[in-house]
C-alpha cells in the first residue's frame, strides 16, 4: 500500500454539495441496456449531463465545474410480459420526440436529446447525492 498525499489539508477540503431539489435540463451522453436477476428482460443506463448554466445562482459551480454528471437506470426495457414498463417507455420516448410507433428502437438515438429531470437530494454513504425522480420533456414557453 503506498501513502497518499494530498494537495491541501484533507480539514480545509470542501465537500461536495448536492444541487438543490428541482427540475432541470439535462443532454443524454451515453446509453446502454443493462441486466440483473430482478430485471431479466434490462432497464436503460443512462448518463446525463446537467450543464453549469442550469445551476441556480447561489449554487457554487466548484461542486461539478464541469457540469453535473446524474444516472438514471430505473427505466425497464418494455415487454409484453410487463405492462407496467410500456407507459414510462412510452413517455419517455415523447419526451425526447421520438414516435412511438414501431417495435423497434435504438437507444443510442436518444444521445445528444435534451430532457427535463427532476432531481431529488438524497444521501449515499453520507454523501450527499442527487437522484432522477423523473424525466420529462422540456417545457415549451
Amino acid at each position: 500500500m503506498s501513502i497518499i498525499e494530498l494537495g491541501m489539508d484533507l480539514d480545509q477540503m470542501a465537500e461536495y454539495e448536492a444541487l438543490p431539489d428541482g427540475p432541470y435540463k439535462a443532454e443524454i451522453r451515453d446509453v446502454e441496456v443493462r441486466f440483473s436477476e430482478k430485471v431479466p428482460h434490462g432497464y436503460y443506463y443512462m448518463q446525463m449531463l446537467v450543464p453549469v448554466d442550469e445551476f441556480p445562482a447561489d449554487y457554487d459551480a466548484g461542486n461539478a465545474p464541469e457540469g453535473l454528471n446524474i444516472i438514471h437506470s430505473r427505466m425497464k426495457v418494455p415487454s409484453v410480459d410487463d405492462r407496467r414498463s410500456v407507459a414510462p417507455f412510452k413517455a419517455f420516448l415523447k419526451a425526447v420526440g421520438i414516435s412511438t410507433k414501431g417495435n423497434k428502437f435504438d437507444p443510442q438515438d436518444w444521445v445528444g436529446k435534451q430532457v427535463q429531470v427532476l432531481l431529488k437530494r438524497s444521501e449515499y454513504n453520507g454523501s450527499p447525492v442527487n437522484n432522477v425522480e423523473a424525466i420529462g420533456a422540456i417545457p415549451k414557453v
